[in-house]
């Protein structure tokens, strides 16, 4: 994978999805490590879109192959303005006082990453430009968090989907565009293309 990124400067997109492989010692990690987050960050400097969707990943194993540092590193390298995350346990409050210095950062998705908490939705609530923001299936935060956002940013839109804590009132009036289900849709019903 390294190889292949050190020739892509005019890579704009990249959407990854990962199952953690059997490695050596009981460990299951995915083939994505932190040298190849600092390859793509070096090797791609047009990158706008970040997908990264883990399957099959369980909190006991919290090792997956990289650190939360090393996705930071790629997100405020590159001028990302849509960042997709789902299931990396890894990702916590840290992790998001970190993102919401990403200059470029637009559209944030966030489904499955039960470590962040208010703290880490307060520290989103400093992200310059948000103004769309997606919410699935993280039970780590609450109303109170979410609204902390939702006053600090413009948010043209807010899509809130099977997260216990927050409340369709907490939302309510708080973009342009707002959808709340109570319960998770499923990945066959994201309305992704």
């Amino acid at each position: 994978m390294i190889i292949l990124l050190r020739n892509c400067s005019n890579l704009r997109i990249v959407s990854l999805r990962l199952t953690p492989q059997f490695n050596e010692g009981h460990v299951f990690r995915t083939s994505l490590t932190d040298d190849c987050l600092k390859a793509l960050a070096l090797g791609c400097p047009m990158l706008q879109s970040f997908e990264l969707i883990f399957w099959g990943c369980d909190e006991i194993y919290p090792e997956i192959g990289f650190t939360q540092e090393g996705l930071v590193m790629l997100i405020q390298s590159c001028p990302i303005r849509d960042f997709v995350l789902s299931g990396a346990h890894i990702f916590d409050d840290d992790g998001v006082k970190a993102l919401s210095c990403a200059q470029f950062l637009e559209t944030l998705e966030l489904m499955n990453c039960m470590q962040i908490t208010d703290a880490g939705m307060r520290f989103l609530a400093r992200a310059p430009r948000l103004i769309n923001l997606i919410l699935r299936q993280c039970d780590g935060f609450t109303d109170d968090g979410v609204g902390e956002v939702i006053r600090a940013c413009k948010l043209e839109s807010l899509i809130v989907e099977g997260c216990s804590h927050v409340s369709q009132e907490a939302i309510q009036g708080a973009a342009k565009s707002v959808h709340y289900e109570e319960d998770y849709p499923g990945l066959l019903n994201l309305g992704r293309t």
